[in-house]
């Protein structure tokens, strides 16, 4: 069987060939190297292998322990768990993908055919943007986070809209390789994470583009933060800042990663900084 990427090492085509062989995930005829994509990941080797395969698959393999062991936790709830109807929106359902296959440094599951959230906010942001249709998205996105909290009284730490996908009437999502303990503060740190993923999509605050839209974003994110019965209890006073301070933090640990990554190429630090005070007196002001 051949899955050659050009841009793996030897040892990771290895691996991955005896991976697929012994998992008989794939049909007896060869697999093209072209038909492999490698998937954006910080730590691990994730892999989407969809033609001549029996199902479509996503294959991770991990160069962390801790990541591994974080995956199977949640796979090992199981997808019945999570996957339900929302109370408030009964059209729509919340998932994660359905575990195929586990071994000792990887996971095989259920490739979705979906769109993407991340380039649902990047379409969608042309003119006119479609205020509505995102709105409806952020909704979404901040039940699932939600669910997954009270099902499993913890929260994906890196929750990005990358790692959201729409396929039919169900958002599912995926990457559990940093988990932390459910509580009010975690969960407002997830949301600003996912604040600020928004945020720095094209168009946005790293190039200057689109601020007053993104910013109107924020302002409808914090509102449904705000009718969350977990934040009922928290005054307005102290989640705004807060909320605001961990976009702020996680702003600068991101650009710093892009800065380290590209060697600084196209970002100027000041602009960006700039172009957050900017979203963030936009939304203070909505609340004064």
């Amino acid at each position: 069987m051949e899955c050659n990427l050009p841009d793996l090492t030897d040892i990771q085509n290895h691996r991955i060939r005896e991976i697929l062989e012994e998992t008989n995930v794939f049909d007896s005829q060869s697999i093209c190297p072209e038909i492999c994509k490698i998937e954006k990941s910080k730590k691990n080797l994730v892999l989407s292998i969809s033609p001549n395969a029996k199902r479509p698959i996503v294959l991770k393999l991990f160069s962390s322990a801790d990541s591994l062991q974080n995956e199977k936790k949640i796979y090992s709830f199981g997808q019945k768990n999570i996957f339900s109807k929302s109370d408030n929106l009964p059209e729509i359902k919340y998932a994660i993908p359905e575990l195929i296959h586990k071994g000792d440094d990887y996971i095989i599951t259920q490739y979705i055919q979906g769109e993407n959230t991340m380039d649902m906010f990047t379409t969608q942001m042309e003119d006119p943007w479609n205020q509505p249709l995102l709105q409806q998205v952020i909704t979404d996105l901040l039940q699932w986070v939600i669910r997954f909290s009270n099902v499993y009284k913890l929260v994906p730490l890196d929750c990005h809209i990358r790692n959201f996908i729409l396929h039919q009437d169900t958002i599912y999502g995926v990457d559990f390789e940093e988990l932390g303990v459910s509580d009010e503060k975690s969960l407002l740190k997830v949301f600003a994470t996912l604040y600020f993923s928004i945020l720095g999509a094209y168009p946005g605050v790293i190039e200057g583009l689109k601020l007053t839209e993104k910013a109107k974003i924020g302002v409808y994110l914090i509102r449904r933060i705000l009718l969350s019965p977990e934040f009922q209890d928290i005054p307005i006073t102290q989640i705004i800042p807060s909320f605001l301070e961990y976009v702020r933090t996680e702003a600068a640990a991101v650009v710093q990663r892009r800065i380290n990554l590209d060697r600084g190429q196209g970002y100027n630090t000041q602009k960006i900084k700039e172009n957050l005070d900017y979203v963030f007196s936009y939304i203070r002001s909505d609340f004064t």
